[in-house]
């Protein structure tokens, strides 16, 4: 998804999303800029998964996987983006 779009949105319940800011990370050989996205998936947690491996989990409870660092900071960001 480059543009923004989220195909999943109209069928799965989902609002439409808001943009949060850009998440940079640095790796060994290269830099990774996110451009994440806040859906209120509150009404669809049973609509968009259905593979047994997938799952939702709130954000404190997610900090206990293991998890990519990037993915970890914007989790552990989100409080002070969406209060």
């Amino acid at each position: 998804m480059v543009d923004g779009s989220c195909a999943c949105a109209p069928q799965s319940g989902l609002t439409a999303p808001r943009a949060l800011p850009p998440l940079r990370h640095a790796f060994t050989h290269f830099q990774l800029e996110a451009r994440p996205l806040l859906f209120d998936g509150a009404r669809a947690r049973d609509a968009v998964c259905d593979q047994p491996a997938h799952g939702w989990y709130l954000p404190q409870a997610a900090l206990a996987l293991a998890l990519p660092a990037p993915v970890r900071r914007l989790l552990q960001q989100l409080p002070e983006i969406h209060p």
